[in-house]
């Protein structure tokens, strides 16, 4: 693997020219958003830790210019607003507004006792193997983009690696990005969904009603 990186664009698996990038603007593709919520830290069995799981969250999002829009719906506050820093009563009105979308969500988690967690090498091979999971889950045949929120490891070289791999196999991903959620309302957004399907997974108390909200939304795998 390369040094450490925080973002990458692909277009078709390419960096794109700066006529592809002029175009991108105007793309009206469905949008798959990966994020994830809890440590990749191993936790020992005589430990404790309310969030005792790793988990990754896919979101298929039908109009991303729509999604995007629920940021207005954010809290005024000094800096980039998160689920985690959000009440119950902040949050209601942007779980309503999420709630007459049209996207879908499915998760996959592990246990963070689980051996896979037990070496950098297995902690990005773990993030790796989510991740595409949830892209063959969400792949649909006509053309999508992917971004997915910079991961808590090294691992963005891996990230490409299976962008490519599921080009070759045919799945029509125009554009691909890896980029800080900071850089983008699209995944400031999908944080509060990753966040509320993070706390129900968890069973953390006192904003279970953000979950039942979007509950509905959540696809089988």
């Amino acid at each position: 693997m390369g040094g450490k990186k925080s973002r990458v664009l692909l277009y078709r698996g390419h960096q794109p020219t700066k006529f592809e990038m002029a175009a991108k603007r105007l793309s009206r593709n469905p949008v798959i958003v990966i994020d994830e919520t809890g440590s990749m830290a191993s936790l020992e069995s005589d430990k404790d830790d309310k969030r005792k799981s790793f988990t990754v969250v896919g979101t298929l999002v039908s109009d991303s210019a729509r999604f995007k829009e629920t940021r207005k719906k954010f809290p005024d506050v000094y800096g980039e607003a998160k689920y985690s820093n959000t009440t119950l009563l902040e949050g209601e009105p942007i779980f309503e507004d999420l709630s007459v979308q049209d996207f879908v969500f499915s998760e996959i988690h592990r246990s963070r006792r689980n051996e896979c967690f037990q070496t950098k090498k297995k902690r990005v091979n773990a993030y790796k193997e989510m991740v595409s999971r949830m892209m063959e889950i969400h792949d649909p045949g006509t053309p999508h983009n992917i971004i997915i929120d910079s991961p808590p490891v090294d691992a963005v070289d891996d990230l490409v690696k299976v962008c490519k791999e599921r080009l070759d196999k045919g799945s029509d991903i125009e554009w691909f990005e890896v980029r800080p959620s900071v850089e983008d309302h699209i995944l400031q957004v999908h944080d509060f969904v990753t966040g509320a399907v993070g706390d129900n997974i968890e069973g953390v108390s006192g904003k279970e009603k953000l979950y039942r909200m979007i509950e509905d939304k959540k696809k089988a795998l």
